[in-house]
């Protein structure tokens, strides 16, 4: 006899953040992740309290350690719950550090707010203490019948999809897929035998540029910025796509592809996840880890430089000639890269180049659809004059493409297909082509949504 489970969207569902999913098996209660909403001014803020009870759940599955999946983790240990949180080793190291940073941007804002931060380290501490680490392919159980195995989503190191089954019923959730091929990472990893499937959307109604494309776009870039004298400044996002980056340029500069100058990489947070990095090279496909062992550092190059303090982060705009500047965050949201936007944009010789999506009310989203000639950037209204570019290609997600052929793998078992993790209008799109290619039943759930399912 097939049992009743329930799904409830609390979080992620008609956005692209706050991955916040309630699967209640009858006999447990498990979260799929625990993250922040990030669209819109003062996003830290914004619904600060849980739709149930933390006390009540029994463990909490983290799939990987971006903000919009891991932000309120503390919130929620603080609020009461007493059960495990589960996730790969590398997902649990990249936390801690991305917690810590957050932590201070959360108390910037509730003191631009006037109200008291989410959290504070202790509950962050609190919450690392209730973390267990299982890596991928080793099935675990969490009571009431339900196996679950971690599998390799190629998004950003440690990244899983949750794989739940139970008396031969099986539920997958992606989290965030990997843009595959990856530079560095794995392919994702196929999925089959799956009943009920719950995926991203992110860029599920348009598709990105290919391999050969972006990279030539980002070479152009550099060699365009070069004859100009300018400074090309790059938001980035700390966890993956800076990594990602620094392959990629090394990669041009050792083929010669383009023009040796500074290359500034103003990301403290960045510069500890590359550490991090560093120590799981396991987890590399195989093409970089043979690069690796025959002596390339694929993260440094000539004339690369970290940049350690703020003043000398606040010296860079002074520096004369070309020059390339690294900088999160990547939706400019916060940290070190609106210094240098707010110097940076007046000039016509410099260049602005998005390699990531930008949220809807973000800074990054304002800037780069160019809509209007001036931002206001921390108390001050500057004048849009430097070139604006963008390459989608860099994305760490899956285009539209790509997402239909994930689900084609395991498309003859499936039986429905929740479509969340993207903006309305994508998660719509991506869910239509799925019915129209596969014949599934395929829903976009919206906020506080309960769905049933067999299992």
């Amino acid at each position: 006899m097939k049992k009743k489970s329930t799904i409830t969207f609390y979080g992620g569902a008609g956005f692209v953040t706050g991955a916040n999913f309630l699967f209640d098996t009858g006999g447990r209660k498990i979260l799929i992740d625990c993250g922040l909403e990030q669209e819109g001014a003062g996003c830290y803020m914004k619904d600060n309290e849980f739709h149930y009870d933390p006390a009540t759940v029994h463990a909490l599955i983290v799939t990987h350690a971006h903000a919009d999946h891991i932000g309120k983790i503390p919130k929620l240990v603080k609020d009461g719950f007493q059960g495990t949180i589960y996730s790969t080793s590398a997902t649990k190291d990249l936390s801690a550090v991305m917690l810590d940073d957050a932590l201070k941007i959360l108390t910037e804002e509730a003191d631009e707010f006037g109200c008291a931060p989410l959290y504070d380290r202790v509950d962050i501490a609190h919450a690392l203490s209730k973390w267990r680490t299982i890596e991928y392919h080793h099935p675990f159980t969490v009571g009431d019948g339900v196996m679950i195995e971690f599998l390799d989503a190629g998004h950003i190191l440690g990244s899983a999809m949750v794989q739940c089954e139970r008396e031969g019923r099986r539920i997958i959730f992606t989290g965030d897929l990997g843009n595959s091929p990856e530079l560095i990472l794995p392919d994702t990893e196929k999925i089959h035998d799956a009943n009920y499937l719950l995926m991203e959307s992110v860029y599920g109604d348009r598709n990105h540029e290919s391999r050969r494309d972006r990279t030539e776009r980002l070479a152009q870039a550099i060699r365009d910025n070069y004859k100009r004298g300018g400074t090309l400044l790059i938001p980035t996002f700390a966890l993956q796509r800076a990594q990602i980056l620094l392959y990629e340029i090394n990669k041009l500069v050792e083929h010669k592809r383009v023009p040796e100058m500074p290359v500034y990489f103003d990301a403290p947070l960045a510069q500890r996840v590359t550490e991090i990095f560093r120590r799981y090279k396991k987890l590399y496909n195989t093409r970089v880890q043979t690069e690796i062992s025959r002596g390339d550092d694929i993260f440094d190059f000539p004339h690369f430089v970290s940049v350690k303090t703020i003043t000398e982060s606040l010296m860079l705009d002074k520096k004369n000639g070309p020059k390339i500047v690294i900088a999160s965050s990547g939706m400019s949201n916060g940290g070190r890269i609106r210094l240098h936007e707010k110097k940076l944009l007046e000039d016509k010789k410099n260049t602005i180049l998005f390699v990531g999506y930008q949220a809807f009310g973000t800074l990054g989203r304002e800037i780069s659809e160019r809509k209007k000639k001036k931002v206001y950037i921390d108390g001050v209204w500057v004048r849009m004059r430097a070139k604006i570019d963008i390459i989608q290609g860099y994305s760490g997600h899956k285009d539209s493409n790509g997402l239909i052929d994930f689900v084609g793998s395991s498309a003859q078992t499936l039986e429905k297909i929740f479509v969340a993790m993207g903006e309305p209008a994508s998660a719509q799109h991506l869910a239509q082509k799925l019915r129209d290619k596969y014949h599934i039943d395929t829903k976009t759930p919206h906020e506080d949504d309960v769905e049933e399912i067999d299992f």
